[in-house]
Order: structure tokens, then sequence, then C-alpha cells
């Protein structure tokens, strides 16, 4: 993990842009370490301005953003599960295994940066007990594809709640942290995961084990290939 008042670091490879909003206690900091007269003034300010950031965010988002981070780690356990049963040796979907897998760490990925904004935010993390999985065989392509496009559709409608709380309670910097890391692109792995399964549906039959093949080898490598 590297400097928290910058960039927080995952381990596949990306890191996120946190202090968007906070650019002026980024100032203040870096005004302390090159005039170190100034730094009364400058610890000052800075406390006055976290204070100020935290006196605005309400207990109820506090939890809100404790309960999305739950969810994003129990999409990121279940896809764990997908892409595990289909690298097995009697499933063996190479394709199939790799995307679930970097849904499972995309997740992660998220879970974590709904926790450095709790940290940010002066909240307290409250880690809950994470669920296992529906299930441990997906018995194909086509039930693992639509479940996981339920699961999506959970994530996204907790994503509209939290908003809509935090525009309630006039939590501005909660409510631009969403728009600018989350709906977007939320909204892309819907419709992205949508045209798959009415590809799969015109394809054939759930119960046509070629059609389940082809799928398996030919449209995931097309997402994997975009990811």
């Amino acid at each position: 993990m590297g400097n928290s008042m910058s960039t927080i670091g995952f381990s596949h490879g990306k890191s996120v842009d946190w202090m968007d909003s906070r650019g002026e206690e980024q100032r203040l900091w870096q005004k302390m370490v090159d005039n170190p007269g100034t730094s009364v003034e400058g610890v000052l300010m800075l406390r006055s301005s976290m204070a100020k950031l935290r006196q605005n965010y309400h207990h109820d988002c506090e939890a809100a953003v404790n309960s999305h981070v739950q969810e994003q780690l129990y999409a990121s356990y279940v896809y764990l599960s997908m892409a595990f049963y289909f690298d097995r040796e009697d499933v063996a979907q190479e394709n199939l295994t790799s995307f679930f897998l970097n849904k499972s760490h995309e997740c992660t990925a998220h879970a974590e940066m709904f926790l450095a904004l709790q940290n940010q935010r002066g909240g307290r993390i409250s880690l809950r007990t994470i669920n296992k999985p529906e299930r441990d065989d997906w018995l194909g392509v086509f039930p693992a594809m639509e479940h996981a496009f339920q699961l999506e559709l959970t994530l996204n409608q907790s994503l509209v709640a939290l908003h809509q709380l935090a525009a309630s309670k006039r939590d501005a910097h909660l409510c631009t942290f969403l728009k600018k890391h989350f709906f977007n692109k939320q909204v892309e792995v819907l419709k992205e995961m949508s045209c798959y399964m009415t590809n799969m549906r015109q394809m054939g039959s759930p119960e046509d084990g070629t059609v389940e093949y082809l799928l398996g080898k030919l449209t995931l490598a097309d997402i994997n290939k975009k990811n």
C-alpha cells in the first residue's frame, strides 16, 4: 500500500486517486513540509478542515458504507467460487475462470475503496459476516452468468440506495465519490452482461452442451480481452 494521503494501491495493479475533494488538505501538508515555520498554522487549518469533513459524515451514511462493503465482499466470494468451479478438470473453461476471477478481484478492490473512504471521513469500519455462496456447483455457463447478472443488479441497487441516502443527508463528498468511481462503470457492467446473456439465449438452449462450450471458448474470450 502506498501513501495513504494520495493513492491506495491494489495487488492486481490498479491505483485510485482519493484526494480529489481534499486538495486543500494536501496543500496544507505540503506547506508544512516546505515551510516548517508555518507548521502551527498548518496543523490548525488541517484539523479544522478534517473536523468539518467528519462533522458532515452522518452516522447513517457510515453504517450504509459498511453494509455496502459487505455486499462487495460477498460478490467477490461468489465470483471466486465460480472461477474455481470452471477451473475444475471436469469443467475446464479457462476463459470463464479468468473472467470470474477478475470479477472477484474487482469487487475486493471496490470494498477496499469504501474502507479507505470510511477512514478518510472519520468513520469506523465494522466488518460483518460474509455468507457462503448459495451453491458450490454452478451447473455451467448459463446458470453462472444469470446468477452473476443478478449479483451485479444487487450491487447496483445498493449503490443507488447509498447515493440516495447521501443526497438526503447533503453529503456532497460521498455523492461525488459514488458518481465518479462507480455509477458509470456499473451501468457498463450491467449492459455488457445483459448483452452476453442475450447472445447465449439466441445461440441455443441451456441444455445444449455444444453451445455452452462455444460460449465458454468464444464469448468470454471477448470479455477477457476488454478487461
